[in-house]
C-alpha cells in the first residue's frame, strides 16, 4: 500500500522489490499517491478506483504509466472505475466541466507554440 504516510526511500524500496518479483505483484495507491513521484516501470496494468478533483493530476498519473511503463511490446492497459451515483461520479463530472473551461479559455495551440519557443530559447 502506498499512500501520504510512506515516506520516499520506502515507497521507492517497496516498489523496487515489486518491480524485481517474479511473480505478478500489485500496488495499491491513491491516485494523488501514484501520479506523484513513482517510478512505475513494470506496471503493464493499472486500475483507478478514484479521481483527484485537479485534471493534471489524474492526467500525470496515467501519463507516468504510458510514458515510463509502456514499450512497444508491453502496452499499459488502464481501466477506470466510476459507479454511478458515486463521489467518483460526481468527481468525473466536475473534472469534465473543468476540462471544458479549460479548452475554451487556453488555445492550445498557441500555449505550446509559447512553450515550444520558452524551451528553445533556453538551450
Amino acid at each position: 500500500q502506498l499512500h501520504g504516510d510512506v515516506n520516499v526511500v520506502d515507497r521507492q524500496k517497496a516498489l523496487k522489490i515489486w518491480g524485481a518479483s517474479s511473480k505478478p505483484g500489485v500496488v495499491l495507491a491513491m491516485i494523488q499517491v501514484a501520479g506523484v513521484g513513482l517510478t512505475m516501470t513494470a506496471a503493464r496494468h493499472c486500475v483507478f478506483v478514484d479521481k483527484a478533483y485537479v485534471p493534471g493530476v489524474n492526467t500525470q498519473a496515467a501519463d507516468r504509466l504510458h510514458r515510463i511503463g509502456a514499450s512497444l511490446t508491453q502496452p499499459v492497459e488502464i481501466i477506470e472505475l466510476i459507479c454511478k451515483g458515486t463521489v467518483e461520479d460526481r468527481v468525473e463530472k466536475i473534472l469534465a466541466t473543468k476540462q471544458e473551461m479549460f479548452d475554451q479559455i487556453v488555445n492550445r495551440q498557441a500555449l505550446n507554440k509559447i512553450i515550444y519557443r520558452a524551451v528553445m530559447d533556453e538551450e
